[in-house]
């Protein structure tokens, strides 16, 4: 049987952004609990966004989503989409967006979450949360509860050597 996420990436062209999904696919169904690929941009959103990054996020995170669930592996794995912090809501001097940590977002899929669900509100320009604001350790916790990591637990950690 054919999934989705494999005839989707072999039809396209292999951009780099395009193997990463296939290879995630691939990771999960060897048993990989928790990898991530990244793509950062700072300058010329408008055309990388529209020519490039959401056009392969549209075809391929569903792709990657059926495919799982045809295996029956979309409860057991979990998807973020997610930057390392937010984005200004205000374009620079570049066409890009700026670090921003007052407000993010993340887009969980799969590994227990409810489908649909929205946690936080943002102002109108999505600068500042309004309600119900989501805080990083809130993401970690639960990535730590669906890999079976209670996040009250405290790790001690020895350092090896000072770096300073």
């Amino acid at each position: 049987m054919r999934h989705s996420l494999d005839a989707t990436v072999t039809t396209q062209p292999h951009e780099p952004m395009r193997r990463d999904f296939l290879r995630s696919s691939g990771l999960a169904l060897g048993g990989l609990q928790i990898g991530s690929f990244t793509y950062d941009m700072y300058e010329n959103n408008f055309v990388m966004l529209k020519e490039h990054n959401l056009p392969v996020l549209d075809t391929l995170l569903p792709a990657m989503i059926d495919d799982l669930e045809q295996r029956g592996m979309l409860a057991s794995t979990s998807i973020y989409v997610m930057g390392e912090m937010g984005r200004s809501p205000k374009i620079n001097a570049k066409a890009g967006r700026d670090h921003w940590p007052q407000c993010g977002f993340c887009l969980m899929v799969g590994g227990g979450i409810a489908p649909g669900a929205v946690d936080g509100e943002t102002d109108a320009t999505g600068g500042y949360p309004i309600s119900d604001p989501v805080l990083p350790g809130d993401i970690v916790a639960t990535i730590y509860r669906q890999l079976g990591i209670d996040a009250h637990t405290m790790l001690h950690f020895q350092p090896k050597h000072e770096l300073i």
